[in-house]
């Protein structure tokens, strides 16, 4: 009897990875013909390899297409942008102004010192 179970256990295990290695080969074409959609749309992206992680990701944990999820990545990296650069701009009105002096001496003492003693010199 136990031979049995041990023939129906290696029958169960050899269903269960047939059955895996469709949904794998399944979701390899369709993740294809989703990146052949993605590349159509923007041309610029060469291969999977191309593409961040983070969009492959949300297409699989949202169910949506790579390409949405692309678009979706874009976004949001677009309003970082944007933010950061409001977020500098916001900084340089706050500031108390550039540090550079222009043509003012930085140390009047001793540019005193060094035109008196240079003038002293010439006569």
């Amino acid at each position: 009897m136990t031979e049995g179970k041990a023939e129906v256990r290696e029958e169960i295990t050899e269903v269960t990875a047939t059955e895996t290695e469709a949904q794998a080969a399944q979701a390899k074409t369709v993740s294809e013909e989703e990146f052949a959609a993605l590349k159509r749309e923007i041309p610029e992206i060469a291969d999977k390899d191309a593409l961040p992680a983070e969009v492959l990701e949300e297409a699989k944990e949202q169910n949506i297409s790579l390409l949405d999820a692309y678009l979706r990545y874009r976004m949001r990296e677009e309003r970082y942008v944007q933010a950061e650069r409001l977020r500098q701009q916001r900084t340089g009105e706050q500031s108390a102004g550039s540090l550079y002096t222009g043509d003012a001496p930085t140390h009047p003492e001793s540019d005193a010192f060094t035109r008196s003693f240079a003038s002293a010199i010439q006569y």
